[in-house]
C-alpha cells in the first residue's frame, strides 16, 4: 500500500506547527524575546558540555528567533570554532 497519503498529511500537520510556532514568536514583545535568549545564554553557557567543547555548531537566528550572536561572540572569545549552519532559500 502506497504511504503518500499519510506523508502528505504528515508534511501538512508540520508545517502547519511550523506556521503557529511562528505566529507565537512574532507576537512575543522584543523585551521578552531578549530576557528569554538572556535565560538560555545563561543555561547554556553554564553546561559542561559547553565548557569541555572545542567546536560548537549553531544557527544564525533569523527574525524572532533566539538571539544566537551572543552565542557565536562568546563561543569564539573562547577560542572555539565555530560551524555555522548553511541553508539555501
Amino acid at each position: 500500500p502506497s504511504r503518500a497519503p499519510e506523508e502528505a498529511l504528515r508534511a501538512k500537520v508540520k508545517s502547519e506547527i511550523r506556521y503557529r510556532l511562528r505566529q507565537v514568536r512574532k507576537a512575543l514583545p522584543a523585551e521578552a524575546r531578549a530576557e528569554r535568549s538572556a535565560r538560555i545564554h545563561e543555561r547554556l553557557f553554564a553546561r559542561p558540555e559547553w565548557q569541555r567543547a572545542r567546536c560548537v555548531l549553531l544557527f544564525a537566528s533569523m527574525r524572532a528567533e533566539v538571539d544566537t550572536v551572543a552565542m557565536e561572540r562568546r563561543a569564539r572569545a573562547e577560542g572555539k570554532v565555530v560551524a555555522l549552519s548553511l541553508i539555501h532559500i
